[in-house]
């Protein structure tokens, strides 16, 4: 299927799926989380479903907007760049 307008290509919720997500355990001081997110990340997922030029800007930039917080294989919460923001407010 060609696209002839990649900016209204919205793909399927399955093809965007974070299969890999940033984890940490409880104990993980914020700071190492905070790198962790702003870390570059090899891909994103994202890029697979646009034309080629924009694969070529967004490869290498992607970065972690969260990170799951595990214990015991079981998830127990979230960390996002919204609770980064709120805490540097506060």
């Amino acid at each position: 299927m060609h696209i002839k307008n990649p900016a209204i290509y919205l793909p399927s919720i399955e093809n965007v799926i974070d299969r890999c997500p940033l984890t940490v355990m409880p104990d993980t001081p914020l700071s190492d989380v905070i790198t962790m997110m702003s870390q570059t990340r090899a891909s994103c997922l994202l890029t697979n479903f646009m034309p080629t030029n924009e694969n070529e800007n967004l490869m290498g930039e992607a970065r972690a907007s969260c990170v799951l917080v595990i214990e015991n294989s079981q998830v127990l919460g979230i960390f996002t760049e919204r609770d980064l923001v709120r805490l540097i407010a506060s």
